[in-house]
């Protein structure tokens, strides 16, 4: 439960804003955050009542009414001024709620905003090194290629050699069989002679 809401929860049981303070105190928030929270708390309580309270327009509808000397009417202007209200002090107190509520309201779309912002960074972060990984891994196709490829040439060059090689010894070994072939029947004519 946030700091507002638990204040918020504790007025609505009645407790006293000095109470709530001391509480928050003892466990461990900031004056600051407190004083800020109490002020959030005053506005969310105002907004949900109805909109936006304003005790002076309360104040003003139970001001005396005007007398009326002659053809002039006096208000009694000088009781209200010292009771600590002044002219446009409503107004004022509006404006500032007003902008407390659309701070407060931004402040999700800001959030919101922050995170695909950090989206967007890890994301560019992760592409870049997904490009880097697919661009060694084309060298490294690229190198296998060139090898295999070497491979197959000098296969090729080791089977014309081996060919060469074969042909050579069918020439000699043709040469010995008809020079053999021609002491045999050498032979045979001096053994058929005999």
């Amino acid at each position: 439960m946030g700091l507002i809401d638990e204040i918020m929860q504790m007025k609505s049981q009645g407790v006293q804003d000095l109470d709530i303070v001391n509480s928050l105190q003892q466990e461990g928030y900031s004056p600051k955050d407190i004083n800020d929270a109490l002020s959030q708390a005053q506005i969310k309580t105002a907004v949900a009542n109805e909109g936006i309270y304003s005790p002076q327009t309360q104040e003003l509808q139970e001001a005396p009414q005007p007398e009326s000397y002659g053809t002039q009417e006096y208000y009694p202007q000088q009781d209200y001024y010292s009771q600590g209200y002044s002219p446009g002090t409503d107004t004022d107190s509006m404006m500032e709620i007003a902008e407390q509520v659309f701070m407060e309201k931004i402040k999700t779309i800001q959030n919101q905003i922050e995170k695909l912002e950090e989206f967007k960074t890890i994301a560019e972060t992760k592409i870049d090194n997904t490009e880097e990984r697919l661009k060694r891994i084309e060298s490294i196709i690229d190198r296998f290629q060139a090898a295999v490829i070497e491979k197959i040439g000098s296969y090729g060059d080791n089977l014309d050699s081996i060919k060469k090689e074969v042909g050579m010894v069918q020439d000699s070994f043709e040469k010995l069989m008809r020079g053999s072939s021609a002491t045999i029947k050498t032979e045979a004519k001096k053994v058929s002679k005999k």
